[in-house]
């Protein structure tokens, strides 16, 4: 058995996978949380991170197709909306386990998108529902 040289117990994980989008289908993707389950796999087998440091995000058809790996992974994913996603990482944020010095890992598998906000633009990652309507907006 080979050991890590990472120690598991301090280290992080929020990994998202986005293969469908709620507002429109013609954004749709392949494989991506095919690859988010794929660094699921080599944080828990190879370095040893408990699930429970792992916060996993897939969208919904590809939750069920790998029902398998997903409940392997953990048995409760969660859907990759915008506020899912900034609870996620507040949650990183304001989590007392995380000390100075401990490893944390952002992995998004999904579409970008460029705005000109500025003169250089300003890129975003997408997620799940991105283009929805938010409740009780007038757009």
């Amino acid at each position: 058995m080979k050991t890590s040289i990472v120690d598991g117990a301090r280290f992080w994980a929020l990994l998202i996978g986005i293969d469908d989008y709620y507002a429109d289908e013609s954004l749709q993707l392949r494989g991506a949380c095919t690859d988010a389950l794929a660094v699921y796999g080599y944080l828990t087998d190879n370095l040893h991170v408990p699930s429970g440091n792992i916060n996993l995000f897939l969208t919904e058809s590809r939750r069920t197709e790998t029902a398998e790996a997903v409940q392997n992974a953990q048995s409760n994913t969660i859907h990759p909306t915008r506020d899912n996603i900034m609870n996620a990482l507040y949650d990183l944020r304001d989590n007392p386990d995380i000390r100075r010095g401990d490893n944390i890992l952002f992995y998004f598998a999904g579409r970008g998108s460029r705005y000109h906000a500025s003169p250089l633009g300003v890129d975003s990652l997408c997620p799940a529902d991105r283009g929805c309507t938010p409740a009780g907006s007038s757009d």
